[in-house]
């Protein structure tokens, strides 16, 4: 399926990097040898979660020439864009989880309104960018240009949703995290959502920067309200489709000549 060798290095290193020390972390903490607190399992989870950025700069160093490296490097710094799309960054995860809760709930009444919370969020943003946030510069920042080309761009976004979500798949089976109380086919529904945002903005912008801060705010709108409540029914399954389909159309109505075009060879 994957032909291109730079996909195959990225896709093969950031799962190895991302299986290997959360199995580790698993039988660890499973036989009560560590804590998760405990340094040597921080260090296993910083691996694992930064795995599609550590091999995203491995590629860009040693299997990139001069040109595309510093087209890279453009798109990673990359903030000079239409207020428009900065909005759309750090807004939108917030409107969609409202979206979700109100859809599933009939209410907004699990969604978190204290002043003292929100005026952190400056904070919680700028933490999530750290925690969640730079793996979109492996994501859209290389899988996604060395991937364009070879598959339509809907294609392309429902590969990279449905890769990012087994991606995180072993977090699953770690209590400690917030991922173990989720339903799995619901979390590869979310991911193929944003999955669709996300390139939205990236065939608009170019700006890695962006997706790394829309990222970030994913992660940040969780902590005002539950992007994917515990209790599974239909309405939160239908949710998360219409959210799917909304992306998809997007991308699809984007007129190629509006595309900010980017080099993948």
């Amino acid at each position: 399926m994957f032909k291109d060798n730079k996909i195959k290095l990225f896709l093969l290193m950031t799962f190895a990097l991302m299986y290997i020390p959360s199995f580790i972390t698993i039988i660890l903490l499973r036989t009560n040898t560590f804590l998760f607190s405990t340094p040597v399992i921080q260090i296993l989870q910083f691996i694992a979660g930064g795995s599609p950025t550590i091999i995203a700069f491995y590629i860009v160093y040693y299997q990139y020439n001069q040109d595309k490296r510093d087209d890279f490097l453009s798109r990673l710094f990359k903030y000079k864009v239409s207020p428009f799309w900065w909005i759309y960054a750090i807004t939108l995860p917030f409107l969609i989880m409202i979206f979700l809760q109100f859809i599933y709930y009939q209410d907004l009444n699990q969604v978190s309104f204290e002043l003292s919370i929100w005026l952190r969020l400056p904070l919680i943003l700028l933490i999530s960018i750290f925690a969640g946030g730079l793996e979109e510069i492996g994501w859209r920042g290389v899988l996604f240009v060395e991937m364009k080309g070879k598959y339509s761009i809907i294609m392309l976004t429902l590969i990279i949703g449905i890769l990012w979500a087994i991606w995180h798949l072993p977090l699953f089976f770690i209590k400690e995290l917030a991922f173990s109380d989720k339903n799995f086919l619901l979390y590869l529904l979310s991911t193929i959502m944003f999955s669709g945002f996300l390139s939205f903005l990236i065939i608009k912008t170019r700006s890695i920067a962006l997706a790394v801060i829309m990222h970030a705010s994913i992660n940040t709108a969780a902590n005002y309200g539950d992007i994917l409540p515990a209790n599974q029914g239909f309405r939160i399954y239908l949710g998360l489709i219409i959210l799917i389909f909304i992306s998809l159309y997007l991308i699809y109505k984007t007129k190629p000549e509006e595309e900010v075009m980017i080099d993948s060879n």
